[in-house]
């Protein structure tokens, strides 16, 4: 394969992966408290083309003092189903960061758009912190397509 057959399949990865979080919106952040324990919890969350996922939250929950700790985490995204034939879903692992200063409007219009906040929830949201989780690992898997069918991405 050369190399721009493999860009190009790495592009259509990387389109699939994106497709997939456009489609659900909740996703499931593991981090490590201070005793070494994993906390999960699941967050709203919006995407990049990138895959950089975005979610709000206080600085006083659980997952935030964690990632403010190490900012290394996991995320699970997947779509719910009884059937195995439909199981698909999304893990990852990367790290988090705060997003302070002028690029934290366009990811509040964005989340606060895709989620349909309007003003009901204005207050709450200009008081929350952005938080980013940028990929560096990424599993896909989609029984849809074959049972097992799988790829995985380094970024």
């Amino acid at each position: 394969m050369t190399h721009t057959e493999h860009k190009h399949v790495a592009d259509d990865r990387m389109g699939m992966v994106y497709d997939f979080l456009q489609s659900e919106s909740t996703l499931v952040l593991s981090t490590k408290n201070p005793d070494g324990l994993v906390n999960s919890a699941p967050l709203f969350y919006s995407v990049t083309e990138n895959l950089n996922m975005m979610w709000l939250s206080s600085e006083d929950t659980n997952h935030s003092k964690s990632v403010r700790m190490d900012p290394r985490a996991s995320v699970a995204v997947f779509r719910s189903s009884f059937d195995w034939r439909k199981i698909a879903g999304v893990q990852m692992h990367g790290l988090c960061s705060i997003v302070e200063g002028a690029d934290r409007t366009p990811i509040l219009d964005a989340y606060c758009s895709r989620f349909q906040l309007g003003s009901v929830l204005s207050c709450a949201v200009s008081r929350s912190l952005v938080y980013q989780f940028r990929p560096q690992w990424i599993r896909y898997i989609d029984n849809q397509k074959r049972f097992g069918y799988k790829f995985e991405l380094v970024l």
